[in-house]
């Protein structure tokens, strides 16, 4: 019973001392945390402020929006004596119960 006494002692002395506060590892895990999640905010709010501007500045790059078509300089556009013209009319009524 002796020798194992004398091993256990001997373990105990080569063991690390314990910390003085016994809530200093969760203290340190809670630090820790927090750390990590204030660096994943940061990160992430990189990457949409960097997906919000890349956006904007592919909708307002010149040559992507759709071009209106006008007639081209030096074109004729007029309607001649034996030919028709179109004219679109568009009349705003009420319905026949008004």
């Amino acid at each position: 019973m002796s020798d194992l006494r004398d091993r256990l002692g001997a373990a105990g002395r080569q063991a690390p001392p314990l910390s003085s506060d016994p809530l200093e590892r969760l203290e340190g895990r809670r630090v820790r945390r927090a750390r990590r999640g204030r660096v994943t905010a940061g990160a992430v709010s990189l990457v949409v402020a960097t997906l919000a501007i890349a956006g904007v500045l592919a909708a307002f790059r010149p040559g992507t929006h759709p071009r209106t078509t006008h007639p081209a300089a030096g074109h004729d556009l007029s309607v001649g004596a034996d030919q028709y013209a179109y004219e679109k009319t568009v009349t705003y009524s009420y319905g026949p119960e008004g």
